[in-house]
């Protein structure tokens, strides 16, 4: 199954607490990235957000952004008593070591950190479990345009695969003759050193020692079954991007070495339709989960 990296889903929801909006935005990416940008108040969430967005998407660089409107106070800020003490303390010792006259007032404690702290007013297990259902619709809004998406990769994929598929065919046909133009090949350069007709066994020599080296069955054997193993792979497994990656290097590979075996223009033609046709199928897979 073929899935897109690219993606964006949408999801609001709301109740008596709060209303939520969360957006992801998924791209291309080697790996699983992922990014949550949320609300301070809701801060403790981000990993129980992180693992849900995880085991959906599985791939990508990955934005969750999520807004949230309460409807009734979530925190509750309190005094912290022992730390006030402490503040005033100091402040009384900073008066008296400076031989200073100045009243304490509330702006000289609030330089102090930790003197208030904020105790949730509300249900936490009814936040989380709303932010996680809010979070894993948007998830699957997102995975079905990556499906969607996904579909129209296979079907530009399997266009390029079935121009693969007829230039190795062409390929194949080409190689029976490989002898023969060695022989042709040869008999031209030794006519134009020599007048005689006894170098016919010499010439069929030569042409079969060079017709043995330019033999491309096994790549061509390697290429059909990369071919037939990239359809399989494509069809039934997933994730299956960073495999059907390595099985377009393969194929680029033997392709390469069919170019440096053959010397006949027709198959040269074909090489290079075929890498143009690979390169196009590497640039699809690069947008694959």
């Amino acid at each position: 199954m073929l899935k897109s990296m690219t993606g964006f889903g949408r999801t609001v929801a709301s109740n008596e607490l709060c209303d939520i909006k969360v957006e992801i935005k998924s791209i291309n990416s080697k790996y699983n990235d992922i990014t949550v940008r949320l609300p301070r108040v809701l801060s403790a969430m981000e990993i129980p957000i992180r693992s849900i967005v995880q085991d959906k998407l599985v791939r990508g660089k990955i934005d969750v952004s999520i807004e949230a409107r309460f409807n009734k106070p979530v925190q509750t800020p309190v005094l912290n008593r022992q730390q006030y003490v402490s503040s005033m303390n100091v402040l009384e010792q900073m008066k008296t070591l400076g031989g200073l006259n100045d009243e304490i007032t509330l702006s000289h404690l609030l330089g102090f950190a930790d003197l208030v702290e904020y105790s949730f007013a509300t249900d936490l297990n009814e936040l989380e479990n709303l932010l996680k259902t809010v979070v894993s619709e948007c998830a699957d809004d997102l995975d079905r345009m990556r499906i969607a998406e996904g579909s129209n990769l296979r079907r530009n994929i399997i266009i390029h695969l079935n121009t693969i598929d007829q230039l190795a065919k062409r390929v194949d046909a080409a190689k029976d003759d490989i002898f023969m133009y060695w022989v042709d090949r040869f008999k031209v350069k030794v006519a134009e050193l020599v007048n005689s007709s006894d170098y016919n066994d010499r010439i069929i020599q030569e042409a079969a020692i060079y017709a043995e080296k330019a033999d491309i069955k096994e790549e061509l054997a390697r290429i059909f079954s990369h071919q037939q193993q990239f359809r399989g792979v494509m069809d039934i497994e997933f994730p299956c991007g960073k495999k059907l990656d390595f099985l377009c290097q393969e194929m680029y590979r033997e392709w390469n070495t069919i170019a440096s075996k053959s010397s006949k223009v027709d198959i040269i033609n074909a090489v290079v339709e075929a890498k143009s046709a690979v390169d196009s199928i590497r640039e699809q897979i690069q947008n694959i989960v």
